[in-house]
């Protein structure tokens, strides 16, 4: 497929033909070929932790420094560059919209590098730190894929909430599916809804179970989160590797 029907409209096709691996793929994932249980995401990815918390608690390290940096930069241009009555100047507000934008983008991006550390930990394959940033050349990809993903939320939302709770879990694997499988924003957004439509209570059953066991990292004041998020990334991974498998490209890497 060239890229000027890649990134065509809407109603142009979703993917291209793939290799990747022996998991799941997006055209399986769009058909609904794939099998996931609440109990069996849960339970493997608790044992695919073992002797990797160093390793996953390493990279959620490195993503709070990110926001740590973010936050202090934004509040920092937001108090420097005031008008003389105290409100945000133009300058301020332009720089502080860049920081926004340069902030999701890299959110874009090392979510997309979470999923797949926690996909080849699932897989028993060598992974670092460093899978956070391996696609760190399609930042602007991820920016544009976050944005018209927080749109589409927000108008389901308005919409009597309901679509908006539908269209937040359909889409959670959107950010992945742009950057790493180098699909449009829209092409992946409309690959991940229509694959989590097939399972999509079974998908927001994982992540209503591993939200619910926050309440034992703030019971235990922080300390069960050296098991707890090592297990999110992780059972984000199998998810992803389930229904849409990884490329080729990712998995000899």
């Amino acid at each position: 497929m060239s890229e000027e029907n890649r990134y065509s409209a809407p109603e142009s096709a979703l993917y291209e033909t793939r290799q990747t691996g022996e998991y799941g793929s997006v055209e399986r994932g769009l058909a609904g070929d794939y099998q996931i249980t609440v109990g069996g995401v849960i339970s493997e990815a608790w044992a695919a932790i073992k002797g990797h918390k160093l390793l996953l608690n390493g990279a959620g390290a490195v993503l709070f420094m990110i926001a740590i940096v973010y936050f202090a930069v934004s509040a920092g241009v937001n108090f420097t560059l005031r008008g003389p009555t105290g409100e945000a100047s133009v300058v301020g507000a332009v720089l502080d919209l860049l920081v926004n934008l340069a902030y999701y983008a890299i959110y874009g991006v090392t979510t997309a590098g979470l999923v797949v550390l926690g996909a080849k930990i699932s897989m028993n394959l060598p992974a670092g730190v460093a899978e956070l940033f391996r696609f760190s050349n399609r930042l602007l990809k991820a920016l544009a894929t976050y944005i018209l993903m927080m749109i589409m939320v927000l108008v389901g939302f308005l919409l009597l909430v309901i679509p908006g709770i539908y269209l937040a879990i359909a889409y959670f694997f959107a950010l992945p599916l742009a950057v790493e499988k180098n699909l449009s924003p829209w092409q992946a957004l409309e690959t991940s809804r229509k694959a989590v439509t097939h399972r999509w209570f079974t998908v927001a059953g994982v992540f209503l179970v591993l939200s619910l066991s926050s309440v034992l990292g703030v019971l235990t004041l922080g300390i069960a989160f050296i098991w707890l998020f090592p297990l999110y990334i992780v059972a984000y991974g199998i998810l992803y590797r389930d229904i849409f498998g990884l490329e080729q490209d990712t998995l000899s890497s």
